[in-house]
């Protein structure tokens, strides 16, 4: 739908700048606006939305992190996620749900 937003929020904003987020994002075949800020602003993000990340490893670390999808809907009311070993079906349905 034309009317799907899809926001992409970064663990690591040392190592995502803008224009590293934009050429990752373009890989897609859909829009995807990426997403980045001072790490205490990706902090208190990911506290509020129950994300876990933590930095592993020394100098080329990597990121443990969960990965879901937050639903919501046009109002900003919060429908659910989709996590990724769901089913496609239930993807769809759940996309379908929020419109």
């Amino acid at each position: 739908k034309d009317d799907l937003q899809i926001l992409f929020l970064t663990v690591d904003p040392e190592r995502d700048t803008p224009a590293q987020l934009r050429a990752y994002l373009s890989l897609f075949d859909v829009g995807v606006t990426g997403l980045t800020g001072s790490r205490k602003d990706i902090t208190r993000t990911l506290r509020h939305f129950g994300v876990y990340a933590e930095k592993t490893g020394g100098s080329d670390y990597l990121f443990d992190h969960s990965a879901a999808v937050y639903l919501y809907r046009a109002d900003g009311s919060f429908k659910g996620t989709i996590v990724h070993n769901e089913p496609f079906e239930y993807m769809a349905e759940k996309i379908k749900s929020i419109f």
